[in-house]
């Protein structure tokens, strides 16, 4: 039995080199930085998507191994290419170009999925990278309908890529099916005010809810953190830490969240009460995150975690 069922894209994140025309290959993807937090901090996980049989997916494949991810739901596919994503780092804060048409973590069809691994988590997590482009679109579309008939927890985090979406309506359209299958969100603060129309984060988080979700977590930069359950909100501040790069902040933050979320016996029964500690814990996982490059190399053990807080106690 696993605590979670990670689904979607692992990727290579493609960095500037020292040289003009040099670039570093980084092992990366929302779901793939999310899950390996999550494995970091001590929960049982394992991973549902399809990579490049290729130096890249083979080096993927070899990564989650390490952390102790479970493959038994992963496609190696000689057919497509590891998607690549190339990052450009200001100051700390990124933004992507993807070499993603017809990549190898979209090109996933229903006879695909593992239905054994998917089912043998307590949680399924899908990225919203998940519904950019056909065919990941529709499969995870029916599958979140399936799960959700089931009874399964399903949780998201938006992942918003304006380059990746044919244009922002039809990323609100897509993503808000979704929705009524999925009882947690996390998303940025960006994303929450286009994913909802509204104008300040309480209102897009009840808008969210209106649909289905149950919580609501956003991310907010140097304001912390926001959560929002049965019309109770707050909002917790970051931990202060030398920012080299921002790639996989909100991974490594939802992988802590996830993780405190799965030390109750039923994660539908979280209460507005202890969502403060559980942020908190999470904005410490997010923020170890950023002081070296890259989403995987920076996500932080169960013992960083708990000393970072110790540390800065707020």
């Amino acid at each position: 039995m696993f605590d979670i069922c990670v689904y979607g894209d692992a990727l290579m994140d493609m960095f500037r080199g020292d040289g003009a025309d040099a670039f570093i290959a980084n092992c990366g993807g929302t779901c793939l930085n999310m899950a390996v937090c999550a494995a970091n901090l001590g929960l049982k996980t394992t991973f549902v998507g399809r990579v490049g049989d290729d130096v890249m997916g083979r080096r993927l494949a070899r990564v989650m191994t390490e952390h102790g991810i479970d493959t038994r739901g992963l496609i190696m596919d000689s057919a497509y290419f590891t998607t690549l994503a190339f990052v450009e780092l200001d100051h700390g804060e990124r933004s992507f170009s993807f070499a993603r048409q017809y990549g190898a973590d979209i090109m996933i069809h229903p006879e695909d999925i593992d239905q054994k691994a998917v089912r043998s988590a307590r949680l399924f997590h899908y990225s919203g990278m998940t519904l950019m482009a056909e065919p990941s679109r529709s499969t995870t579309l029916a599958l979140l309908e399936q799960l959700h008939s089931e009874g399964m927890y399903i949780c998201t985090d938006i992942s918003y890529r304006h380059n990746l979406w044919s244009d922002p309506e039809t990323a609100v359209r897509v993503t808000r099916q979704a929705l009524p299958f999925t009882d947690l969100v996390k998303c940025s603060e960006e994303e929450a005010l286009l994913m909802t129309g509204k104008e300040d984060l309480k209102e897009a988080a009840e808008f969210f809810c209106s649909y289905g979700p149950q919580l609501v977590v956003i991310t907010c930069g140097e304001q912390g953190a926001f959560w929002y359950r049965n019309g109770e909100c707050g909002t917790k501040p970051p931990y202060k830490v030398e920012v080299v790069d921002t790639t996989g902040a909100g991974d490594a933050f939802f992988g802590g969240f996830l993780y405190q979320l799965m030390q109750l016996d039923d994660p539908r029964s979280v209460t507005a009460a202890q969502l403060p500690g559980m942020i908190r814990f999470a904005n410490a996982a997010g923020a170890l995150n950023i002081r070296q490059k890259g989403g995987i190399d920076g996500a932080p053990t169960l013992a960083e975690v708990e000393e970072l807080m110790r540390a800065q106690a707020h």
